[in-house]
């Protein structure tokens, strides 16, 4: 079942230092926490950020998994100028690679921003390339399922070496280079 709670709640409501986490990653992430993103980096699978292009948004609805419309609300909610870019934030299933297979097959845009760390209270995955989702959930050992309009595709990751795990925290900064005398 897709939304099987993981250890991340208790009697139906998160830890404290999970709830902390959650609100940086819907910060990070750019979502706007209410009601209808309330699974974002709480339950069993929704654990990658993903910014969802316009043709990836509209296929998405047209299959019977409305993110493409609950995107465009979410983030409408939190934003009052529009991206340049044309990309919508939203928390999309890590068990069944729906970012990776949305960025592939409609190039308009579509990217994992990060994924988070299930395991840690401070950290998340960056650096996350097109079908890298499998080898970051099979780490976190999470269960793969089926999402609708997302065909199953065993492809292998070819950017194991930029998956970086970093804190929350360090997330945007870049490193700095040595200057050498």
């Amino acid at each position: 079942m897709i939304n099987k709670l993981s250890n991340n709640r208790k009697n139906g409501r998160l830890n404290k230092k999970k709830s902390k986490k959650r609100k940086k990653l819907m910060k990070l992430c750019g979502l706007h926490d209410y009601s209808n993103t309330s699974h974002c980096f709480s339950d069993s699978t929704h654990h990658t950020c993903c910014l969802l292009g316009p043709d990836a948004r509209r296929f998405a609805d047209s299959r019977g998994n409305p993110i493409g419309n609950a995107s465009e609300k979410a983030y409408n909610l939190k934003n009052k100028k529009t991206r340049k870019d044309n990309l919508r934030p939203w928390c999309t299933c890590i068990g069944s690679d729906v970012c990776s297979y949305y960025a592939d097959t409609f190039k308009d845009g579509t990217k994992i921003k990060f994924i988070n760390d299930i395991k840690s209270n401070d950290k998340v995955y960056k650096g996350v390339g097109n079908y890298c989702e499998d080898d970051v959930r099979q780490k976190m050992k999470l269960h793969k399922h089926l999402t609708p309009g997302v065909a199953v595709e065993n492809r292998q990751c070819k950017d194991v070496k930029n998956i970086k795990k970093v804190k929350i925290s360090n997330f945007s900064k870049k490193k700095r280079k040595k200057n050498r005398i």
